[in-house]
């Protein structure tokens, strides 16, 4: 991809901003305080702030960047210029749906539910989308092995002969 587009540069001109301002915030206020008597100052005189503001702040910004750098999902991992895990995950996502619903809400997962400390859980989530995402790569590859190609496929590539356009007949041609 030679460049950015400009929502991505819109998106992470906003994400620096935010993420800035954010920690520039907690330099005027950084008291977490919440209420109307809250603790708050401005920042350059512009944005009241004290540290619940600065974390949105920060969090936006970091969507933001996160959303500029949307790009390297499609353009640079792993197998190809056109590879990323999220369009792998959509070509496979009956298969995933399933096998997340029989972990995350069946039997396996039961002993686990309101468990985990929010940082085992946030360890589980990402065990658990690497899983899938490796879960989606073995069934393609597995898919791949055992295909056959159909019965007057030009040299493997799934065009046919016998797969020629037709006309309609509800246009009454």
């Amino acid at each position: 991809m030679g460049g950015r587009s400009p929502a991505q540069l819109y998106a992470l001109i906003f994400g620096v901003v935010l993420v800035a301002v954010g920690i520039l915030g907690f330099f005027y206020e950084a008291s977490f305080s919440s209420g109307d008597d809250a603790e708050r100052d401005a920042v350059l005189g512009i944005l009241d702030v004290n540290g619940w503001h600065n974390l949105v702040h920060i969090a936006s910004g970091v969507v933001g960047l996160a959303v500029a750098g949307s790009y390297a999902w499609v353009w640079s991992w792993g197998e190809g210029p056109h590879w990323s895990p999220i369009t792998q995950l959509g070509r496979t996502s009956l298969f995933i749906y399933w096998i997340h619903v029989e972990l995350v809400y069946g039997l396996i997962s039961r002993p686990l539910h309101r468990s985990l400390t929010l940082f085992e859980a946030a360890i589980g989530y990402a065990a658990l989308c690497a899983l899938l995402l490796w879960c989606s790569i073995a069934k393609e590859r597995i898919a791949r092995r055992f295909a056959r190609p159909a019965q007057g496929d030009v040299q493997g590539v799934g065009l046919s002969s016998a797969r020629a356009p037709t006309r309609s007949l509800r246009s009454g041609e």
